[in-house]
This record gives C-alpha cells, structure tokens and sequence, in this order.
C-alpha cells in the first residue's frame, strides 16, 4: 500500500532515503515550501509521528491550487467532442490532467473535458 506524507522542501536526506521519489521527482508545491513523498510498505523511521495521507487523500491534495496551475484541455477550436471516438477523449482527458479519466464513458468524458 502506498502511503504519502507532506513535508518541507527540500526533504532531508533521511526522507528522500526512505521514499520512493528523490529531490528530482518529488511533487513540490507551487510555492516551493513543501513536497509530497511517498513510500510502500509500513511507515518509515523518516515519516513517523508525521501526518500521512492515502492515495486518494494524496491525489486530491495535489489537485488543489496550492499544488497545481490550473489546465485546461488544449481542444483545437471548432473540434466537436461527440464526434471523436472514447480514445481520443481520453488522450485529451490525460493531457488535461483529469483525474479518473481512463474509467469514464464517453459522456463523462465530454463533460469533464467541456468545464
């Protein structure tokens, strides 16, 4: 299971140790005073006593302005959404960072992608 825990940035040496992402990969937020680490398994020397977050609690933080520049899907003008097919719908889904998108149908898909 994976488990995520917020820290100050830059983690210390011991965390970065401990988890699975490194000072290159860690998810910073956009104020660059803190980044997500995650890990496997039980809870690290490193993170204990800490706060930590599931992958959906993880997820959701991440999502929300402090962590994230707003993205909209880059749809050519003109293009009609019900006339492509789930695949390219879920290629502009992706592009535009739309979480659940590889499980949605075709409905759903036009609507996340037309807010």
């Amino acid at each position: 299971m994976k488990s995520y825990c917020v820290v100050s940035y830059p983690a210390t040496v011991e965390q970065y140790e401990q988890a699975i992402e490194d000072a290159g990969t860690a998810r910073v937020s956009l104020d660059g005073a803190e980044c997500v680490l995650k890990w496997l398994g039980p809870t690290p020397p490193a993170f204990e006593g800490l706060p930590t977050l599931g992958h959906a609690e993880a997820l959701a933080l991440m999502a929300t302005p402090a962590w994230s520049e707003p993205v909209g899907p880059d749809i050519p003008d003109g293009v009609d959404l019900e006339s492509l097919t789930v695949t390219e719908l879920k290629v502009l889904a992706k592009d535009a960072g739309i979480a659940g998108y590889s499980s949605m149908r075709k409905s759903e898909l036009i609507a996340a992608l037309s807010e």
